[in-house]
């Protein structure tokens, strides 16, 4: 408005000053000219928005104490391309278990024989122990969080976006070491599953969710040793991105946990009555049982005479690629709101109610253009528009306007009386409405590390060549 009002501040001064009595009249006419505004560009790369650092630190939560699992994520681009899938691996060492051997213990009396690929050898199993993984997968929680102020009984629930989205191809990995025992004499037997289950009761099978890994079904009955380091910090970059895939290859891991059964239980558990339960959260639960084995009984004796306890590490690393299948329309009355800035004030910084005579001033405009281009190379299928809140009367301050995301440029125009409504009525706070549409079929949409949602706008307003205002009248 700084147009109009420092021309009237200039006339009227000039008047007061210079002038031995007040004119009958001031007038401002206008030739015809337009006027650009720039509201602002912004380019977003995902690789950048959902960085390693960004994705660790919402996993890990608010929770810094010492007891709490450490959680180390990077990102996993191992075709080493930019327009490869962005996906990130995710690295649990869960704590250190101590393994105590009884004192004075007495391989003659403890071990058992056993026969095993057609050789004898010593064996000792010792006490199991469990341990449980809270992963900090909890989309529905992120979601929760986005459903406007705590306080608002009006708020949207934009939870309900969780049960709309399905992953595919997320991988887990569990390696187990011990720095004073090699695979060849000692292996571990047990089970590893899904759920928010009490690790005591894993070997039950009532109470688990999903089997991810259970050694009565492996070729030879056992989770071996690994016998390679499995700490992703030293085979990522400094960008925390990681292109070695050697931690996954074949043997490098103690067991690769069931894929289909993870990933389906993040997408849900089918209901006999058809309906479909979402789990929040990602646990994973282990009950592990080692044992030692070794060609003679002097061997176990002697090593159990010299070995006081055993420190075991159990890691489980995580590979979650983005690639997502959208099962219905989304559909996000305030994108703005769901981002956390949601409007709560009048756009121009008015108070409510607040009045400007704005009327008179039309008389100078021709049209006001608002020329925008959305990019989106997400592979999502997207269509928005700018819904008006309503006014006093309760009508609305102007039709939706829709807008386009492929890339082009397009306009929309404000008309005289969509003008007046915005700049004469406080407080004016529109809504930016998004809708992701359902993919096609079954259909998996690969998010790419390139990816880039970008947008720019500017207000356009132009004169009328003939516009006239009068400023004073006597």
């Amino acid at each position: 408005m700084k147009i109009f009002f420092i021309p009237m501040a200039t006339v009227a001064a000039a008047a007061f000053l210079f002038s031995c009595s007040v004119p009958e009249s001031i007038s401002i006419k206008t030739a015809e000219t337009s006027y650009e505004i720039p509201l602002g560009s912004a380019e977003v790369e995902l690789a950048k928005k959902f960085s390693a650092e960004t994705v660790q630190e919402a996993l890990s939560g608010d929770d810094e104490s010492e007891d709490s699992q450490k959680i180390y994520a990077y990102e996993f681009n191992p075709t080493q391309k930019d327009d490869a899938v962005l996906e990130y691996v995710m690295n649990y060492p869960l704590k250190n278990y101590s393994l105590s051997l009884p004192e004075g213990t007495n391989a003659a009396a403890i071990a058992s024989i056993a026969p095993q690929n057609s050789e004898r050898k010593y064996e000792y199993s010792s006490t199991s122990f469990t341990e449980t993984l809270d992963t900090g997968i909890n989309f529905k929680e992120i979601l929760e969080s986005m459903a406007g102020s705590s306080d608002d009984e009006d708020a949207t629930d934009y939870s309900y976006i969780f049960d709309r989205i399905k992953f595919q191809g997320i991988e887990a990995y569990a390696y187990i070491e011990c720095s004073d025992l090699t695979s060849d004499n000692a292996y571990f037997t047990g089970k590893i599953v899904v759920g928010e289950t009490d690790p005591a009761d894993v070997g039950d099978s009532s109470t688990y969710v999903g089997v991810l890994a259970d050694s009565s079904a492996t070729t030879d009955g056992k989770f071996n040793l690994v016998t390679t380091n499995t700490d992703l910090k030293e085979l990522a970059d400094s960008d925390s991105v990681i292109t070695d895939s050697s931690f996954i290859e074949d043997g490098a891991y103690s067991v690769m946990l069931d894929s289909d059964a993870l990933t389906d239980y993040m997408n849900g558990t089918q209901n006999g009555d058809g309906s479909l339960t979402k789990h929040e959260k990602l646990i994973i639960s282990c009950k592990l049982t080692p044992t030692l084995a070794f060609e003679s009984q002097d061997e176990l004796q002697t090593f159990l005479e010299n070995t006081s306890s055993l420190t075991i590490n159990l890691n489980i690393i995580i590979r979650f690629p983005l690639k997502i299948q959208i099962t219905d329309d989304i559909e996000i009355d305030d994108i703005l709101d769901l981002a956390g800035n949601a409007l709560d004030e009048d756009l121009l910084n008015r108070d409510d109610g607040e009045e400007f005579e704005f009327k008179k001033y039309t008389d100078l405009i021709e049209r006001i253009l608002c020329d925008y281009k959305f990019s989106n190379s997400t592979n999502l299928s997207m269509t928005a528009k700018i819904v008006s809140n309503t006014m006093q009367s309760g009508e609305r301050f102007f039709d939706d306007k829709e807008i386009s995301f492929d890339g082009e440029e397009h306009s929309f125009e404000f008309s005289t009386t969509e003008i007046l409504n915005i700049f004469e009525t406080a407080p004016f706070m529109p809504k930016f409405y998004v809708k992701i549409d359902k993919t096609d079929g079954t259909d998996f949409v690969s998010i790419k590390r390139n990816s880039v949602f970008g947008a720019y706008a500017v207000f356009k307003l132009t004169t009328k060549d003939d516009g006239e205002v009068e400023v004073w009248s006597k």
